[in-house]
């Protein structure tokens, strides 16, 4: 179950990641197929609605980081 759960979570996440900014719209959508996996994954409806609030919050409006590539080092 939990592997399901995981496999869809990263597939909901990978359409996220690799771009250079994010359009409200992709945030959007990319957290309603998020959502959609947790519910079933029976995450109660309360908790999952709650945080994908709070996760929106912080996605729309934030500062993109232009000075961070893949290939820097720490």
């Amino acid at each position: 179950m939990f592997t399901a759960l995981s496999e869809k979570l990263s597939a909901a996440l990978k359409d996220l990641t690799g771009r250079g900014a994010l359009t409200e719209a992709q945030v959007t959508d990319g957290l309603r197929e998020i959502r959609r996996v947790l519910l079933e994954a029976d995450v109660s409806y309360e908790l999952s609605g709650s945080f994908m609030q709070r996760v929106q919050e912080k996605a729309i409006g934030a500062q993109v980081v232009k000075a961070v590539r893949p290939a820097s080092s720490w």
